[in-house]
C-alpha cells in the first residue's frame, strides 16, 4: 500500500481537529482516510492497528448542501465549521469526535483525483437516530423505535 500524495505531502493538518491525517486507496479503490487526533495520543513509539479507535466521519454526498445540511441541523446535530453551510466544499455536521461530512457532487478528494459522487447509504447512530441518503442524494434522518 502506498500513502496518497499532493505534490511531495502525504499527510496534511486539520487545525480545528488538531489532528494529522493520511490517505490511502484500499483494494476497491475507496479513498480511506486515518486521523490521527493529538487529543487521543498514546505512548506508542510507532503506528499500528491498536490505536485504531473508532470511526470518527462518514462522508454523505447530496444533491443539495444546502436543504440536506438544514434537515441534519434540525434534527439536532451541530455544524462544526465556521460560518453558514458551503455549497462547493465539505461541511463537519454532529460532534466533534463523530461527524459526518456533508458536501456536493464533483468535489475532489484530498490526496486523490477521484471525485465525490452519491451513493446511498444507511448509518445507525447509537444515539437512536438514523441517517440516510438515496440514490438521488436526498437525505432522510429517522429516529429509531427501539432505541
Amino acid at each position: 500500500m502506498e500513502l496518497n500524495k499532493e505534490g511531495s505531502d502525504d499527510e496534511v493538518y486539520f487545525k480545528f481537529l488538531d489532528a494529522h491525517s493520511f490517505y490511502f486507496h484500499d483494494p476497491a479503490g475507496n479513498v480511506v482516510e486515518i486521523i490521527a487526533r493529538n487529543a487521543y495520543s498514546t505512548e506508542n513509539e510507532s503506528f499500528t492497528i491498536d490505536d485504531l479507535i473508532t470511526i470518527s466521519e462518514m462522508n454523505l454526498t447530496v444533491d443539495d448542501v444546502f436543504s440536506e445540511g438544514e434537515k441534519l441541523l434540525s434534527h439536532g446535530f451541530d455544524f462544526l465549521g465556521e460560518g453558514p453551510l458551503d455549497a462547493d466544499t465539505l461541511n463537519f455536521i454532529g460532534e466533534q469526535e463523530a461527524y459526518f461530512l456533508l458536501g456536493p457532487q464533483g468535489r475532489t478528494w484530498f490526496f486523490s483525483h477521484h471525485v465525490s459522487d452519491i451513493f446511498p447509504v444507511k448509518v445507525e447512530l447509537s444515539g437512536g437516530k438514523t441517517v440516510r441518503v438515496d440514490e438521488e442524494g436526498v437525505l432522510y434522518v429517522s429516529e429509531n423505535p427501539q432505541t
